[in-house]
């Protein structure tokens, strides 16, 4: 998947946004992609992508046992993505024009 960094900290992901509400695994491994990126400065895909059917988060697997966890608890109003001994981050989703996903920190606009 193809992230743009906007310098700003936003990352933009080339998709049909529509796809985001019903997909919960795709939305969360986007936004642990994302968390890797901007926090770990790395460029890594996800190896699997496991989401509770009971609590609202998801568990997204990375190469050398990298897990981030994304949680909805505050979705639509924001999603945040945490890694063992890493900060928990908060990200705000926007579409842009029906054809990518925007993924800013938090509170950022």
């Amino acid at each position: 998947m193809y992230l743009h960094d906007d310098g700003m900290g936003a990352f933009t992901i080339p998709a049909d946004c529509c796809v985001w509400e019903k997909n919960r695994e795709s939305l969360a491994s986007s936004v642990a992609q994302h968390y890797v990126a901007a926090e770990l400065k790395k460029s890594l895909k996800p190896t699997s992508v496991w989401c509770s059917g009971v609590d609202p988060y998801c568990e997204v697997k990375f190469p050398d046992k990298l897990q981030v966890n994304v949680l909805f608890d505050n979705y639509p109003k924001f999603i945040s993505a945490v890694s063992y001994k890493k900060p928990k981050r908060d990200y705000d989703l926007r579409c842009t024009g029906n054809v990518a996903l925007n993924v800013s920190p938090h509170g950022s606009k």
